[in-house]
């Protein structure tokens, strides 16, 4: 009886060791599957008509690159370096002042770090076969879902079809990406309320061959060569003294796209030796806003480990099959120096305490953006001219910038730079949102009543039971009026920059 139990157990232990090894194996197929799904193609002869290639800082630099890689530019560039300062609550610490590149002023139809991951993946995907679907994936307050609504529907007009996979903590800003989502045309939404449908729908769309699938953040090599160009053109600025070398970078990492362009872009600067990041305390911080993401870094160190090259999303997973495309296209082969940079220049802060939970406030990043929104004039250019204060939310911003603060606090002498993610602008479309609101799920409208404002400047609410669309959209503007003060250019792109 013994033996038989014991042979029963074995036989147990394998199957279900066989079990979890296919489904390990089919999940990284799944999700190659999906960081390939865009790839990479050359430009069509309409996109080069329209588009100045010399306004992207990665063609600046590789000009070989510009009838090799599709693109389109959808932003305002360069975006400004702006002066910030921050006055700690303890009178002890005095007055925190940083740099910040102002990624969320991008676009006036929507800014933030998005629309560089957008630039080449939208273009591919246009250059392939613009009338194909054009899956994008996130949670309920995602940046990147309303980004491509917003540039791939509305600009470019191509098929975009959101996928909202699960729902974030309950918060205003989180909500208001939702509302401004629905504010524009979409053949179809998909959501977490119908589980298996939308399980359903993600495989069709990252199997199949009649449609496109972005990753959560935007994370494939397209997106990533996007943020290349930012961190080229940040080099370009401090050619050009608009800010010091300086002695950081922070950024929030969410799929980890932005901080794997960045890195990359540092180790092209010194490929081509444009002797910039030179101080020797020069590093690229990364805040996970993810606590399950943050937990696996602590208790596996799972962003440096060196099996994490086989896991899509990955820091180095990202930097190999970017820099293999790179290469396929003719450019420089950065892969020993971008990992090298990786290993050497990158700080990873995992602190559990600031990261909280994904999706909103932890205690600590909250206290902070309430002290900074309690700041006036926080923001000047270069010139000492206020301008915008930042954004910051308790989804992506706020982590990040907690982490900067907490490292000035300890020299304010330090030249840190931070990359402002979330854009400045919270758009209103064409279309009437509030009402495709109070017809979707009520799972979903009770999480999206449950989102309280979390800042002094963003006071609002939603409430679809008793309330209505006055009590959230005077924090929101309307695309024609955002066009219509925009100094830049009218049609969103910028004047043609030059290489230094």
């Amino acid at each position: 009886m013994f033996r038989r139990t014991i042979r029963f157990v074995a036989k147990t232990v394998a199957v279900v060791t066989v079990a979890s090894g296919a489904g390990v194996l089919l999940a990284k197929y799944v999700m190659d599957s999906m960081h390939h799904s865009v790839g990479i193609a050359k430009p069509t002869k309409k996109q080069l008509e329209e588009e100045n290639q010399d306004n992207h800082a990665l063609f600046r630099y590789l000009p070989e690159l510009k009838r090799k890689i599709a693109w389109r530019q959808l932003g305002n560039y360069p975006t400004p370096i702006h002066r910030g300062t921050y006055n700690y609550i303890s009178k002890d610490h005095g007055t925190a002042r940083f740099y910040v590149k102002r990624e969320d002023l991008s676009s006036p139809y929507y800014g933030g770090n998005k629309v560089r991951t957008l630039q080449h993946q939208l273009a591919v995907c246009e250059a392939k076969d613009a009338t194909k679907k054009i899956y994008v994936t996130g949670t309920g307050g995602s940046n990147q879902i309303i980004a491509t609504i917003v540039h791939g529907y509305h600009r470019l007009k191509l098929n975009v079809c959101p996928i909202w996979m699960q729902k974030d903590v309950p918060d205003l800003d989180n909500t208001l990406n939702m509302l401004s989502t629905l504010s524009f045309h979409s053949s179809e939404i998909t959501s977490w309320a119908d589980g298996f449908f939308m399980f359903q729908t993600m495989l069709s769309g990252i199997l199949g061959s009649s449609s496109f699938f972005l990753p959560p953040g935007g994370n494939n090599p397209a997106g990533v060569l996007g943020q290349v160009g930012g961190l080229l053109e940040l080099a370009e600025q401090i050619q050009k003294k608009e800010v010091p070398d300086p002695d950081g970078i922070f950024v929030a990492m969410g799929s980890s796209c932005t901080v794997s362009g960045l890195i990359i872009g540092v180790a092209l600067c010194e490929h081509m030796n444009l002797n910039v990041f030179q101080s020797k305390e020069f590093k690229v911080h990364g805040v996970p806003i993810h606590d399950g993401i943050a937990g696996a870094n602590r208790s596996m160190n799972f962003f440096k480990a060196s099996w994490s090259q086989y896991i899509p999303l990955s820091i180095r997973h990202t930097i190999q099959s970017t820099c293999n495309e790179l290469k396929k296209a003719g450019g420089p082969d950065l892969t020993a120096m971008a990992l090298h940079v990786f290993e050497t220049q990158v700080v990873i802060h995992d602190d559990e305490d600031v990261v909280g939970i994904y999706g909103g406030h932890s205690t600590i990043s909250k206290n902070v953006a309430v002290q900074y929104d309690s700041i006036d004039d926080s923001i000047k250019d270069i010139n000492g001219k206020s301008q915008k204060p930042l954004w910051l939310c308790g989804h992506f911003t706020a982590k990040a910038f907690t982490h900067m603060i907490e490292e000035l606090k300890k020299d304010q002498t330090k030249d840190f730079i931070f990359w402002q993610t979330k854009s400045a602008l919270q758009p209103l479309g064409p279309e009437d949102e509030w009402s495709k609101l109070k017809n979707l799920p009520d799972e979903i409208k009770v999480w999206a009543n449950e989102g309280k404002s979390e800042s002094i400047r963003r006071p609002g609410h939603v409430d679809t039971k008793h309330g209505n669309s006055m009590d959230y959209r005077h924090l929101m503007t309307k695309v024609d009026d955002a066009l219509s003060i925009d100094n830049n250019n009218t049609q969103g792109f910028s004047k043609t920059s030059s290489r230094m």
